[in-house]
């Protein structure tokens, strides 16, 4: 469907921009595709839970419990 319609952005936009663009955008969605996004979306959810994660472990679960945090 996509490769078949496109995404429309309108020629506003494509004008604002200084790169030859068409008015809509045509794509291919492959399998390769998907999993590229799936990977990427799974590492940067991992990179994301890191820093929270070893913040909370760091604190005596008592002392958490008490602060609220």
């Amino acid at each position: 469907m996509l490769e078949r319609y496109g995404i429309r952005i309108g020629a506003q936009a494509v004008d604002n921009l200084a790169l030859p663009l068409s008015e809509t955008l045509h794509g291919e969605l492959t399998l390769e595709t998907v999993g590229m996004a799936f990977g990427l979306g799974w590492v940067m959810a991992v990179l994301g839970s890191i820093l929270p994660a070893l913040r909370a472990a760091s604190i005596p679960p008592v002392a958490a419990m008490r602060s609220g945090r």
